[in-house]
């Protein structure tokens, strides 16, 4: 079948490299306004990473289920309802992104998904799919250590039962919900059976504030949290904090405010046109003019403005270093720099 120009060219490359005695270890077919998986890629069925994110091909075909040395599959936004069973049986496939499509079913039983360390899935706007990706049993992945599931905006929350049990793996280190959809009534019981879990992104509201605080302090490994964009206050974040004293906590919205709703975000924007300006001895005065910096432990800003802070912290510093001549002048800037990492980590 006749292939796209772009396409076309992915192949012309290959063979070129080949030609010359090159391995072709990787192949991208990413937006090449695909309709199907070519056939030529059989000419290198030794390649370690597949890239064919962003065409409509709709169904990935079984003779990719003979590329054994395939470690990273990329299909994002592809059209695809599910996996062939041979694909979820790559004896080396580590990375699996299925992210924007509309997947309903997944091979089980057997030694499918044995090797796979990263998943990431969902993003479709219909029922079906959206009701797949929250139900996925995480124990059909036995050596998955990140999870990510992203779910559509028009998504406003998620029901659990308590005896809900979709997240018992001992594997499991991080764990993604990308949506703005809260738990309801509830952060699910079923959560701590992730007991290995190192990192948690949800969108947590007051209204799951109580059983929150219940049930993460159960996490002993746990040490980063997103709290996404709830409404949680000053008040609830610091109760969170006291219940997760080692944790690092992050929020995308205060009260419902957004890091522009903040003072603090004018005086940071007028620190980076400083230094977008060369002008870093005026931009390091007005940084350490600001007051109360970023906690990350129990945040008094959205996460954006934090990270803002820090860049520019580290950034100002490093362009200062850079214009400077004096030996002594840079370890000042690096230790200045350093101790306010340092003061940053244990707030």
């Amino acid at each position: 079948r006749a292939l796209p120009k772009k396409a076309r060219e992915v192949v012309e490359a290959w063979r070129a490299a080949r030609a010359k005695g090159e391995a072709v270890t990787r192949v991208d077919f990413s937006k090449c306004e695909l309709r199907f998986v070519p056939e030529e890629l059989n000419e290198v069925s030794g390649i370690r990473e597949l890239v064919i994110s962003g065409n409509r091909v709709r169904s990935l075909p079984r003779w990719l289920g003979s590329f054994k040395d395939i470690e990273i599959l990329r299909a994002q936004d592809c059209g695809l309802k599910t996996v062939p069973k041979g694909v979820a049986r790559l004896p080396r496939l580590r990375r699996l992104e299925l992210k924007e499509n509309q997947i309903t079913s997944l091979p089980s039983g057997g030694d499918v998904f044995a090797r796979v360390e990263f998943l990431s899935i969902g993003g479709g706007f219909d029922i079906e799919p959206i009701a797949f990706t929250s139900g996925i049993d995480l124990a059909l992945f036995p050596n998955v250590r990140v999870v990510v599931q992203y779910y559509a905006s028009t998504l406003s929350e998620f029901t659990y039962s308590d005896d809900a049990d979709y997240w018992d793996n001992p594997h499991l280190e991080i764990l993604q919900l990308d949506t703005t959809a809260a738990f309801e009534p509830r952060v699910p019981a079923g959560l701590i059976k992730a007991r290995n879990l190192r990192a948690l992104a949800i969108n947590l509201k007051q209204g799951q504030l109580a059983s929150a605080i219940e049930l993460l302090p159960r996490l002993d490994k746990l040490s980063y949290l997103s709290a996404g964009y709830g409404d949680l206050g000053p008040a609830d974040i610091e109760a969170l904090q006291q219940a997760l004293p080692d944790v690092f906590i992050g929020v995308e919205t205060i009260s419902g405010k957004s890091e522009y709703e903040f003072p603090i975000s004018e005086e940071l924007r007028k620190v980076e046109g400083l230094i977008n300006g060369s002008k870093w001895r005026e931009a390091l005065d007005a940084l350490g003019a600001l007051r109360d910096p970023p906690r990350l432990r129990a945040p008094q800003y959205p996460g954006d403005i934090a990270s803002r802070w820090v860049r520019l912290v580290a950034g100002g510093r490093l362009i200062a270093m850079s214009s400077e001549t004096d030996p002594g002048r840079v370890r000042a800037y690096a230790g200045e720099t350093l101790a306010w990492a340092d003061g940053l980590l244990a707030h």
